[in-house]
């Protein structure tokens, strides 16, 4: 059975390094593995861990260019 509820997998928490690019420092908290890791260089726009994808820019508190 499918249905729209949404499943907690990470936490993140992090630096945008580079507006126009995406590019971020962050830290990933695992929900299901309780795991941190650290100094994860990824991209607001495709965070590919887990293939959580795009964050929300406008939860994010950024503006599109």
């Amino acid at each position: 059975m499918l249905s729209n509820e949404r499943i907690l997998i990470a936490q993140i928490i992090g630096r945008l390094e580079n507006r126009e690019s995406g590019l971020c420092t962050c830290c990933i908290w695992d929900v299901g593995n309780q795991q941190l890791m650290t100094d994860v260089e990824s991209n607001v726009n495709r965070i590919e861990y887990r293939n959580i994808g795009a964050l929300s820019l406008e939860v994010v508190g950024l503006r599109s260019p």
